[in-house]
Parts: C-alpha cells; structure tokens; sequence
C-alpha cells in the first residue's frame, strides 16, 4: 500500500480531472463547488472544491467520459461536458464563471485536449472500442505493432499471420538492445489494473508473463507509455497497462469470432513440396470471445465477466517434406515407419481463459476491485508436433494449467492532496512438460536417429491387422522422412 500526499497522486489504472475556475475579469474563483459525473463512475458523482488559487483536483477517478459542473453563490451554473479521461493522465478543465443574470445557466461542450499540462508522460492510448475495430489480433503482441516507439524481442503477429504467432504476453524493448543486461526482462513492463504481471519469463511460447493471455479488445484502454514514468516506473523501459472493464448501470455484453483457413490462401507459390516458405502455413486459426456484465447493485456493486476461447493448426516447421505419425509407435526396436493413411502431422495449439471482475463502493470514499482471470494454455506443440524431424512420441506438449491471475485493489481519495491506494497480485502457475497430451510417451526407446536410404521407405512397413497393406514404394517425387526420438 501506499499513501500519496501530492498533487499529482494518481492511480496507474485511473485518471484524474484538475483544473482552475476564474470568473469574467480573469481573477480566480475560492469555495468553487465542482462536481464530476460520469456512468464509468460506480458512485455516480464525485465532489471539490477549489482553493486559494482557484485551483481543483479530483483524483482517482475511473476512466470514461465526464461531465464537470461548477457552482458558486452568485455566479451562473457552468457545466462543462465531454471531458475524456484516461487512465495515467490528467484531464485539463478551465471554467470562466459569470455573474448570475438572467442566464440561469452556460453549458460549454469541451473539445478533447491534445496536451497534458499535468504529466510529462509520452503515452498511446487505445481504446477497448477502437481494438475491437483494428483489422488486427487481438493481443497484446499485435498491438506492439502499431504502436511508434516498441519492438518486441519475439516474433510479433502481422495480421494473424507469423512464425510462432503466440497470444501470451510478450516480452517488448523500448530504446534498449534486446540482449541487455537485464536479459528476458527487457526493460519492459505489463501491468494490469496498475500492477505489474510479468516476472522476467523469456520463454517466446509463455511470453513474460507465465502464458498469460490478455485480450485487449475487452479492456476498457490499454495504455502505452514510452517515456516520462518518473518514480513511479520499476525500470527505465516502455510499459504497457491493460485497464480491464467494469460493469456498470446497466446490463451489456460483446461477442466476438474470427476465423482464418488455409483455403482462403491463394495458390501462388505452386506446392509447399517445392518452395520454401517464409512463415509456417496455416490450417486454420480462430477466437472466439464474449463478454457480460452489468450492476448486481445500482451505484454500489458491478459485475463483469469473460470467456474466450482461441486456437492455430499448422504445418510444423523444419523444411519443405511431412511428417507422418509412426506406423511402428510402441513397437520396441522397431524402425519409424509413415502412416500416411492418417495424412500428415500438423501442430496444434490451444488458449482457453475466462476471468470476472467485481466493483464494489463500499463507502462514498472507499472503492474495492476484485479481479480472477482463470486460463489454461497449450502450446508448441499441445497436439501433433512442432518440426518435421520430432516424432510426437518423444516429445511434450507445453502446457500451463492452472494459470491464474488475481488481484484485489482499494482506493480512498481522502482528499484533494492525499489519496490512499493498496493493491494485491498473485499470480499462480502450474507448468506441465512432463508428457504429450495426444501421444504416449514410451520410456522404454532409447535416443535414436536414424538416416539412410532405407528410413522411412513403406516397402518395411509390416501389414495391418486387416490383411491390407502399404504401397510397396513411395510415391515419384514422396521425400524421405527422417525421424529423431530421444529418451523421456
């Protein structure tokens, strides 16, 4: 926990609204009432007052869009409206109150400010409603690629398409070497509601965050910031906060699916057989998501759920030939043998995750977030193989189950200087690479690797239990396989 006594005390995962109120001849404006309003705030409205100076701070607010309203004994009732707020930044709000005449009220519609006088930040923000609409994937790997200024240390997606495309979040630079000293860490940081997630993992299959998934496009924002993250910041490098979204007033939920097949590729580059690809060729990927929430009570207590579930098939890499599953598994001492009539081995990998998140106002000042994301990732491969010269059976599916996140988080603007804030993450992770999820893996072979003329020809396969056989050669143009087992 930690208690901000300044001016600029701000949640990571939240806004703030200041500004200063003067009236018509220029000179500032004392014991000004100023009331924020907006559905993205779970109590409704949130009250301050401006001081000597005229000045005003409303801290900790949730991000949306506000409306800002001035009262003063005397003067005219000022209502500015559209005043958008984003977490990691300040909402710059001006009023020049009148004398109070026969208008009763001015409402002034404000125009989005470009600047942040407050803040010395260099952020991108994103909104989940603009994600959603990026002809883009939704991770946070495809985002780095739209973002000026960030290069991951892994391969990212470019529109769904790349070698090792992984949803999990990825380790990313920003003005560093990807092989600096702080090595997986890269200088980087994800946070979600704030708090940072990624704990120096350096693996590209579970990324840096254990193999967590994060789907922006149910996000309230996702922030990017580039520079400008002074004492707050764990490192010198870029970071990256995903604001989940609460629920709200009212009952609302998304859907989402995609989906890509190999058909929908044109044929340009003749057979796979004989040009080498750049990238890994697709069967088919897809993402499947929705999302609900709304208020369990009206101006107390929200809701917010989700559930998605995303998977790839595709040719393993390792070469232009196939590899078949052996006709000879489990047969002690016995040569690889193509089973082509099971057709060639693909790769493939699968992320399933649902998470909830409560909002909770227990008092006026006192604001609780409890948030659980339950995921399960499998990958590289969870079924079939990931090259062309490993047989399934001698080797692992990569698979993380449970993998959880939770965090809890409580707010308490005191006052206009001073805001208490406490948060909690805990992430648990089970990693299990101790078997193939589709295929047995038999202790008892030893390490071997076979090459030569013989490997792999069918005319050494024995019959099937059903009297039929294989073709007694391979086919013109068929290539050899090779196969390599290792020992369990």
């Amino acid at each position: 926990a930690a208690l901000v006594l300044s001016p600029r005390g701000v949640e990571a995962q939240t806004g703030e609204i200041a500004g200063q109120v003067r009236d018509a001849s220029g000179a500032v404006l004392v014991d000004v009432a100023v009331a924020v309003a907006s559905p993205a705030l779970i109590e409704g409205t949130r009250t301050a007052t401006t001081d000597a100076s005229g000045r005003f701070r409303v801290p900790s607010v949730a991000v949306g869009t506000y409306e800002v309203h001035f009262t003063r004994p005397g003067f005219a009732p000022l209502t500015r409206r559209n005043v958008e707020v984003t977490s990691m930044s300040t909402a710059n709000v001006t009023a020049d109150m009148t004398v109070a005449g026969p208008v009763d009220a001015v409402t002034v519609a404000a125009e989005p400010s470009l600047v942040d006088v407050h803040n010395a930040r260099t952020q991108q923000i994103l909104k989940g409603s603009e994600i959603a609409d990026l002809p883009t994937t939704r991770d946070i790997g495809g985002l780095l690629l739209l973002v000026p200024g960030l290069t991951s240390t892994r391969d990212v997606c470019n529109g769904g398409i790349g070698l090792f495309c992984y949803p999990t979040v990825p380790r990313f630079n920003s003005h560093v070497a990807p092989d600096d000293p702080e090595g997986g860490l890269a200088q980087g940081r994800v946070l979600v509601d704030g708090m940072v997630i990624n704990g120096g993992r350096f693996s590209d299959v579970h990324g840096a965050a254990n193999g967590l998934t994060l789907d922006p496009a149910v996000a309230e924002e996702v922030v990017f910031t580039m520079s400008g993250g002074l004492g707050e910041s764990e490192t010198g490098g870029a970071s990256i906060n995903v604001v989940p979204r609460t629920g709200g007033n009212r009952f609302a939920g998304s859907y989402f699916s995609s989906y890509l097949h190999s058909r929908w590729f044109d044929n340009n580059r003749k057979t796979r057989l004989t040009d080498v690809v750049d990238v890994q060729e697709y069967q088919y990927d897809y993402d499947v998501n929705g999302s609900f929430g709304g208020p369990i009570l009206r101006n107390r207590f929200w809701f917010h759920a989700y559930l998605g579930d995303r998977g790839v098939e595709l040719y393993p890499s390792g070469g232009t030939s196939f590899l078949y599953p052996n006709l000879n598994q489990g047969t002690f001492a016995a040569n690889y043998m193509p089973n082509r009539a099971l057709g060639p081995l693909t790769m493939r990998n699968e992320y399933i995750k649902g998470s909830a998140r409560l909002t909770f106002q227990a008092t006026p000042r006192n604001k609780f977030n409890i948030y659980w994301d339950e995921q399960s990732s499998c990958a590289d491969p969870c079924y079939g193989t990931h090259l062309v010269m490993v047989s399934p059976e001698s080797y692992w599916s990569r698979q993380t189950f449970p993998n959880r996140l939770t965090q809890l988080s409580w707010t308490n603007p005191f006052a206009d200087r001073i805001l208490f804030e406490g948060g909690l993450t805990y992430i648990s992770t089970h990693e299990d690479s101790s078997h193939h999820r589709e295929y047995p893996n038999y202790t008892g072979i030893p390490r071997v690797c076979e090459a030569g003329d013989s490997v792999g020809r069918d005319q050494f396969a024995p019959r099937t239990p059903s009297g039929g056989g294989l073709p007694s050669a391979r086919p013109a143009g068929m290539p050899v396989s090779v196969s390599k087992a290792r020992l369990v």
